[in-house]
């Protein structure tokens, strides 16, 4: 985006206002003000990889809530297997179920893991958020 910010510094206002994204280019480069944007950041949770998002739930022994046909359960996460791409879980009462972490699951009624993640704690975006402990 810094780039497009650069060569939209030397386009004419008519050149500009053709495009929006590069007209907003314009306006901050008229400004001054730089804007960095990285849509794909390996910290966002929604780009982490599966596998990677599963061992984090582990080691900082986060829970979800899952939906169990008509009620919601408390699960952690225990262990991953990348082969399968599935995760142990284990619920408050100790009882054991398997949950993807990629994909679809159309075997069982349990979401998977990222949206377990997503819907226990809304307003978490970064994986950071999980690991850091401040």
């Amino acid at each position: 985006m810094e780039n497009l910010q650069s060569e939209a510094e030397f386009l004419t206002w008519n050149q500009a206002v053709q495009n929006t994204f590069v007209f907003a280019c314009h306006l901050t480069s008229m400004l001054g003000i730089k804007v960095s944007w990285d849509p794909f950041h390996p910290d966002w949770i929604a780009f982490a990889v599966s596998q990677n998002l599963a061992q984090a739930m582990i080691t900082t022994q986060h829970v979800v809530n899952i939906q169990q046909k008509d009620k919601w359960i408390r699960a952690q996460p225990m262990e991953v297997s990348a082969v399968e791409k599935q995760v142990i879980m284990q619920d408050e009462g100790g009882e054991s179920c398997l949950m993807k972490t990629e994909g679809k699951d159309t075997t069982t009624e349990y979401p998977i893991l990222r949206e377990a993640i997503q819907r226990t704690f809304p307003t978490l975006v970064h994986l950071s958020q999980l690991t850091d402990s401040d």
